[in-house]
Order: C-alpha cells, then sequence, then structure tokens
C-alpha cells in the first residue's frame, strides 16, 4: 500500500476543513444550545436543531468527498506493515451520526413531563441515550480529527503550511467551547436557583396579601331566664 499517494493534498485539506467546521464549531455549539432547550424554550430547541442538521450536512459532504476522490481513507493512511484506522473509525462515527437525528426525533413521541411530577421513565431513558450517544459522537470525532491531523502531518511527513496552526487552532475553540459549557452549566443552575426563590416568594407575598381568614367574633351567650309555666319551671334566653 502506497503511503503517499500523490496529488492528493487538496483532497485532504478540503476534507479537513468540512470536518473542522463540522466537529469544531457547529456540533459543539449545538450540543451547548441542547442544554438551553428544558429552561429557555422552544426557540432554543430550534437553535439546537439548525446547528446539528448543519454540522451534520457538512460532516457528509466532506465524508462524502474523501469517498469520491479516494475510494475509502483507510487504503493510504498506512506505513509499510502498519495500517491506520482513521478511515474506520470515521465510518463509525458515520453510522452514528446518522442514528442520532433519529433518536432525536424519537423524543417528540415520549410522554411530556407534567409541571411538578417526576419525569416519565421512557423520557429519562431516551433522554439519557440521546446525551451519551452525542458525547459519544463527539469524543470519537475529536480523537478521528487529531488522529488524521497526525497521520497527515506526521506520518504521511506532508508539508501544508504550518501544521503547529491547525492543531492550534481546533484545540483552542475546543477548549472554549468546555469553558463555555461550564459557564453555561452554572448560569442555567443560578437561573433555575433565582426562579425557584421567585415563584417561593411570590407565594410568601401572595399569603401575606390575603392574609388569615378574618373570625366573625361570637356573640355573647344571652341570659338565662327561669320562668314557672303550668307549675314547671321552663328555661328559656332573652
Amino acid at each position: 500500500v502506497d503511503a503517499n499517494p500523490p496529488n492528493l493534498t487538496r483532497v485532504w485539506i478540503i476534507h479537513g476543513i468540512l470536518m473542522v467546521v463540522a466537529f469544531v464549531f457547529l456540533l459543539p455549539i449545538g450540543t451547548l444550545l441542547a442544554h438551553a432547550t428544558r429552561d429557555l424554550g422552544p426557540f432554543w430547541t430550534l437553535a439546537h436543531m439548525v446547528f446539528q442538521v448543519t454540522g451534520l450536512i457538512f460532516f457528509l459532504a466532506s465524508f462524502i468527498y474523501i469517498l469520491v476522490a479516494n475510494e475509502l481513507p483507510s487504503n493510504w493512511l498506512s506505513l509499510p506493515g502498519e495500517q491506520y484506522k482513521h478511515g474506520k473509525v470515521g465510518i463509525a462515527i458515520c453510522a452514528f451520526i446518522l442514528l442520532q437525528p433519529i433518536l432525536g426525533g424519537l423524543f417528540s413521541f415520549c410522554p411530556r413531563p407534567v409541571r411538578g411530577e417526576p419525569v416519565p421513565f421512557l423520557r429519562r431513558a431516551h433522554e439519557l441515550g440521546h446525551h451519551l450517544l452525542g458525547t459519544l459522537i463527539l469524543v470519537l470525532a475529536v480523537f478521528n480529527l487529531y488522529y488524521g491531523m497526525f497521520v497527515m502531518f506526521v506520518v504521511n511527513q506532508l508539508v501544508v503550511g504550518n501544521w503547529r496552526v491547525w492543531v492550534g487552532v481546533c484545540s483552542a475553540f475546543l477548549m472554549l467551547w468546555c469553558f463555555l459549557l461550564a459557564v453555561f452549566e452554572r448560569w442555567m443552575s443560578w437561573r433555575r436557583h433565582m426562579s425557584e426563590q421567585g415563584e417561593q416568594g411570590g407565594q410568601e407575598r401572595a399569603v401575606k396579601a390575603v392574609g388569615s381568614p378574618v373570625k366573625t367574633p361570637e356573640s355573647p351567650p344571652r341570659p338565662e331566664h327561669l320562668e314557672e309555666a303550668n307549675g314547671m319551671m321552663v328555661k328559656y334566653r332573652v
């Protein structure tokens, strides 16, 4: 197997750029927005879907392009006696990423939780599966992204500008995404806490405004009188 196929520099660059746009920018942002869908309303759900679908389009474009241009990448990402699995990992990611929107679409058929009641088991299981599969896709994609750059720049000794710039840009944005995810989770937790405090304070103010029920004072007992009637003492009130 030829480890250095000729005239594929442009193919690799286009393939890599499309993958970087998908897995370093669009899909991580969509994942970040997914954490806002439950608390901030339907607009954020729509934004999450737009970013994820756009990222999926970029991924499929890159995947199909490399297949059409050079068959399977695993055919040439190799050295004598050693075969690299960048292409095969990419195929696994493709299978998972096509399954993810199907799993997300099934979300609409799960019973919706009622405020104040526990989340139904089916919906909780679906949320967990959707979240875990999305996390697995991102982890595999980030691994394969750096793995592809390793093969491209180190194994094949291909000089395409400064490889440190590629690695630096990807690493910087991924670290920024992790930081924003942590900040976003903190902000959402604070927002839920303030919302709960606001509801509790509103209930207390409502109780104070209404006040305790006004009790009607009981009339004092009327004096009793005795009167003789037909030889019997009769008690009556006046």
